[in-house]
C-alpha cells in the first residue's frame, strides 16, 4: 500500500528518506509528493519513491492516506488541490492549526479535567479591555492568535496606574498610559491579539523556559511521547525561543537543577498530562490527528500550564523516534481504510439484496392480488382448457 508524504519543497527531506526505509518494514511504500504533482483529473500523483536508495520519479494512483504539512492550507494557490484531497482521501490533518491559541485556552478553562492547565485569557477587543486586564493581573502576555515561533509576543507589566513596561525579546521599555494607548493603536488594534495572564516559568537564573512535548500517533491509534525537552530563552525577557538565541536541555537534569526533590514528580505529571491532553484535544476538535507539539510552562510551584499546541512541531530533536513510531500509525490507517471500504462494500451488497427482497415481496403481493381478482376467477376455465390443449400437443 502506498502512503503519501505531502510537502511544498521539490527535494525530499531527511525525514522522508528515513520514513521510506521503515515503511518498507511494514509493507508500505512512501511517495514524496508536492501539490504541483497532483492530477485532479486523473486522480493520480507524480512524485518520488526511494528505490534502491535513490529517489525515482513515479506516477501512482492517489494514495489512500497522506501525511500532510498543515502549512499548505495557508496558501491560496493550493486551496483547490487541498479541498480536492480532503474529499478524495484521508489526510493527517485537515486545517492549518490543531487548535488556535484563543480557542485552546477557552476550551481548557471550561474543561472538567484539563482546566488546571488553562491560562486566563481574552481576545483584545479594545484598549480599555487590555488596560483592565493588566490592572487585574499585574503582568500579561500579548501574542497574535495566529503567530508562530514566539514572533510578536510581548509582556506588559504595570508599575503604577499611569506607568507600564513593555518587554519584547531582550528589550524592555517604559510607557505612560497615553503612550501605551498609542502603542495599542499602532501595533495591536488592527490584528487579532490574545492577552494572557503571565505565567512565571523561569529558571533560577531568571531566563524564561518551557517544555516542548512532541506527540506522535503509533500502533492501534495510540498516542506516544516521542520526546520531551526544555527550551530556555537565554538572555531573553519574554519567551523561550531557541531561534532567537535560546538553548535546549534534557528534562530530568533541568528539573533536578531547578526544582530539586520535586523533579521526578513534575516529570511524571508532564507525561500523564501530555497523553491526556492529546486524547482530549482530538475530542474537542472532533478530529483524528497524527502529531502535535505541546508547549508547557512550569511555574515556581511546579504547576503545569499549556501555552499552546503546535500542529507541525520541529522534528530534528526526535527524528529517530518519529521514524520508528509514525509508520505504525500509517499501517493502522491503511488497515482502517481497508476495513471501511469493506464495510461500504458490505453495505452496498446488503442494500442491493434488500432491494431485491423488497421487489420480490412486491411481485408476490401483486400475484396474490391478481389470483384473488374477479378477472382471474372468470378466466380460470379458459386456463384449464389451455393446459389440456398443451398436454395433448406434447
Amino acid at each position: 500500500m502506498i502512503i503519501g508524504f505531502l510537502r511544498s519543497k521539490n527535494n525530499p527531506p531527511k525525514l522522508a528518506r528515513l520514513l521510506s526505509h521503515t515503511c518498507q518494514y511494514h509493507d508500505l511504500t512512501l511517495i514524496y509528493m508536492t501539490p504541483e504533482g497532483i492530477s485532479m483529473d486523473k486522480n493520480t500523483v507524480k512524485g518520488k519513491m526511494l528505490i534502491s536508495n535513490v529517489w525515482e520519479n513515479v506516477e501512482v494512483p492517489l494514495p489512500k492516506y497522506i501525511d500532510v504539512n498543515p502549512h499548505l492550507f495557508s496558501y491560496k494557490k493550493y486551496s483547490e488541490v487541498m479541498a480536492y484531497l480532503q474529499e478524495k482521501t484521508k489526510l493527517s490533518i485537515t486545517r492549518r492549526n490543531v487548535i488556535k491559541k484563543d480557542v485552546l485556552q477557552k476550551e481548557l478553562c471550561n474543561h472538567s479535567e484539563l482546566n488546571k492547565y488553562g491560562i486566563p485569557s481574552k481576545n483584545i477587543k479594545s484598549f480599555n479591555e487590555l488596560l483592565n486586564f493588566i490592572y487585574d493581573n499585574k503582568r500579561v502576555v500579548v501574542k497574535p492568535v495566529d503567530g508562530l515561533q514566539g514572533k510578536s509576543v510581548i509582556v506588559i507589566k504595570i508599575l503604577d496606574d499611569e506607568n507600564f513596561v513593555i518587554g519584547e525579546q531582550k528589550e524592555e521599555k517604559k510607557y505612560t498610559k497615553d503612550e501605551l494607548h498609542k502603542f495599542y493603536e499602532l501595533e495591536l488594534q488592527k490584528s487579532n491579539y490574545l492577552m494572557q495572564k503571565y505565567i512565571e516559568s523561569r529558571t533560577k537564573m531568571g531566563d524564561p523556559f518551557d517544555c516542548r512535548i512532541h506527540m506522535e500517533k503509533g500502533a492501534q491509534n495510540k498516542w506516544n511521547i516521542a520526546n520531551m525537552f526544555i527550551r530556555i530563552g537565554i538572555g531573553q525577557s519574554i519567551v523561550s525561543n531557541v531561534s532567537q538565541g535560546g538553548g535546549i536541555s534534557k528534562v530530568p537534569s533541568f528539573l533536578e537543577a531547578n526544582f530539586g526533590t520535586n523533579a521526578k514528580q513534575i516529570e511524571e505529571k508532564l507525561k500523564k498530562m501530555a497523553i491526556k491532553m492529546a486524547v482530549e484535544i482530538e475530542k474537542i476538535t472532533d478530529s483524528q490527528l497524527a502529531t502535535m507539539g505541546l508547549d508547557v510552562g512550569i511555574d515556581l510551584e511546579g504547576q503545569l500550564h499549556v501555552f499552546e499546541i503546535n500542529s507541525f512541531p520541529i522534528v530534528s530533536p526526535q527524528m529517530a523516534e518519529i521514524t520508528l513510531i509514525r509508520p505504525q500509525y500509517y499501517k493502522y490507517m491503511v488497515k482502517q481504510g481497508s476495513k471501511k471500504r469493506q464495510e461500504i462494500d458490505k453495505k452496498k451488497r446488503n442494500s442491493h439484496l434488500n432491494s431485491l427482497k423488497k421487489e420480490n415481496s412486491k411481485l408476490k403481493r401483486e400475484i396474490e392480488e391478481l389470483k384473488n381478482s374477479t378477472s382471474w376467477k372468470i378466466t380460470r376455465p379458459m386456463r384449464g382448457v389451455g393446459k389440456v390443449l398443451k398436454k395433448n400437443k406434447n
